[in-house]
């Protein structure tokens, strides 16, 4: 069951897409019921008592954290480079 129609994975790529700034990017944060999910989502994988459903959610999740993780890189060297220029 996924905890809503909005998955995590849709939402960071829909807030990516909407061209936010490096600052925006670097100040993006999952809600305290997101990461309470995952780590939800995590202890049932671990006990092995996670459905398929579950175990899909789960790794779109962990995939929305990488893609953001790496978005955040982008912007923070942006952000570097521009105070670098003095811009």
């Amino acid at each position: 069951m996924l905890v809503a129609d909005f998955t995590m994975l849709a939402r960071v790529v829909a807030f990516l897409g909407e061209g936010h700034s490096a600052e925006e990017i670097m100040a993006y944060r999952s809600s305290e019921e997101e990461d309470l999910h995952l780590r939800k989502l995590i202890a049932l994988v671990e006990a092995e008592a996670a459905t398929e459903e579950e175990q899909k959610e789960l790794d779109q999740s962990l995939l929305a954290q990488h893609i953001m993780s790496i978005a955040k890189l982008n912007a923070h060297a942006e952000l570097n480079g521009k105070s670098q220029n003095g811009n």
